[in-house]
């Protein structure tokens, strides 16, 4: 609201009452800010396209190849794969 709106909070600030017209202004602004709210909540993040599953070689590979917290010690899956 500073940003936008810094006219308001420095007649708040300098005359430290709150006129009529002031309360107006500020009103004014208070219904700008909430309209961009509005439209911020209404833009939502693109979506990315669904992924294709994978099939159950991918899968395996994908099991087979990520990094196991035991990396270079060989465990019997390893042994059995060759």
């Amino acid at each position: 609201m500073d940003a936008s709106h810094p006219d308001v909070g420095t007649a708040i600030r300098s005359s430290g009452d709150l006129s009529e017209e002031t309360e107006a202004s500020l009103r004014a602004a208070v219904r700008a800010v909430q309209g961009d709210l509005r439209l911020l909540r209404r833009r939502s993040a693109p979506k990315e396209a669904e992924a294709e599953a994978l099939s159950e070689e991918e899968e395996e590979r994908v099991r087979r190849y990520r990094r196991r917290p035991d990396a270079g010690r060989v465990v019997e899956s390893d042994r059995a794969e060759g």
